[in-house]
């Protein structure tokens, strides 16, 4: 009984969704083709009430200058846009940001633009892109040590949003059959002068990276490196592999050539000393059939501080 009820809804369903006139149904493309311009974004409205421990070293250096208090009450507001133009192999991208600030202590209003490109795609498998860009390098969620040409995460939000970096990048792909899957190189070239990309690094002049995509053995793996005027040496490694359809693994492995790396002193004195370090990440993500994603990562972040750095900056 039950079988015959769903077959009589099934045919009843095919019937409404039958042309009338007996006329044969029609697909029509531009239904689904997307638009050649198109504006993306968001508005957040975010209000904050903070308990604050007057006992903390933290609280001292925020408001040493302050009255004393034990509670904040602050509010942010932001608008991000995302304008996008595609014809033919040509495509435009303007990304502008801005964000106000309210507090008892000082009220701000500033504007950036995250990003600004142009870009061609002359074939499916090369792009050609130059402008303002921020790239997505690494697997980890709250920290990636091998984004080598990106500005640090949030790590209370690692998925806002950041300010990319003036340059030229390039993007070729190219599939196979086999073990090795796919095939992506992607040359990057950063150039630092004067107030163009001012804050990637200390020295004026031009800085190059790359990364290397391999879908090895089902198994996502990026070589990356970067190297210039402006920042010392750098190369990573990083992977990611499905280990069923709601588990996955993933790790990074970074090092940085002549870091420097700024401490406090046993004299309060700020010191500079310059190393070869190691970073290092490894991270679960698990999403359970309610579609809530638990992540676990460990982190080893080798350019930080040590324990006596530590304690001597506390």
């Amino acid at each position: 009984m039950r079988i015959n009820s769903l077959l009589a809804a099934a045919l009843l369903l095919f019937s409404f969704n039958l042309p009338a006139n007996g006329q044969e149904y029609e697909f029509d493309l531009g239904e689904f083709t997307r638009k050649a311009l198109s504006l993306d974004g968001y508005f957040e409205l975010r209000p904050s009430f903070l308990r604050l421990n007057p006992g903390s070293p933290f609280f001292e250096l925020a408001y040493y200058d302050q009255e004393p208090r034990k509670s904040l009450v602050e509010g942010y507001a932001a608008l991000l846009a995302d304008l996008s133009y595609r014809k033919g192999i040509f495509e435009a991208f303007l990304e502008p940001y801005l964000d106000y600030a309210l507090s008892p202590f000082e009220s701000t209003a500033g504007g950036k633009l995250f990003q600004a490109y142009l870009a061609l795609k002359p074939s499916p498998s090369l792009t050609v892109t130059a402008g303002k860009r921020a790239l997505r390098w690494g697997k980890g969620y709250a920290w990636s040590p091998t984004a080598v040409v990106e500005r640090p995460k949030n790590p209370n939000e690692p998925d806002l949003v950041r300010e990319g970096y003036w340059m030229l990048t390039a993007d070729f792909t190219k599939s196979f059959d086999g073990a090795l899957k796919t095939l992506s190189i992607t040359p990057v070239i950063i150039p630092v002068y004067g107030s163009m990309n001012g804050s990637f690094g200390g020295s004026e002049g031009l800085n190059f990276a790359g990364k290397i995509y391999l879908l090895l053995l089902d198994t996502d793996i990026d070589l990356v490196f970067a190297a210039g005027k402006s920042r010392a040496p750098r190369w990573g490694l990083d992977f990611s592999r499905n280990l069923r359809s709601n588990w996955e693994i993933h790790g990074e492995v970074a090092v940085f050539r002549d870091f420097e790396r700024r401490s406090v002193g046993a004299d309060g004195q700020i010191q500079s000393e310059n190393f070869n370090a190691a970073s290092a990440l490894l991270g679960l993500r698990y999403l359970s059939p309610a579609e809530t994603t638990y992540i676990l990562e460990v982190h080893h972040n080798g350019t930080g501080f040590a324990r006596t750095g530590m304690e001597s900056f506390y």
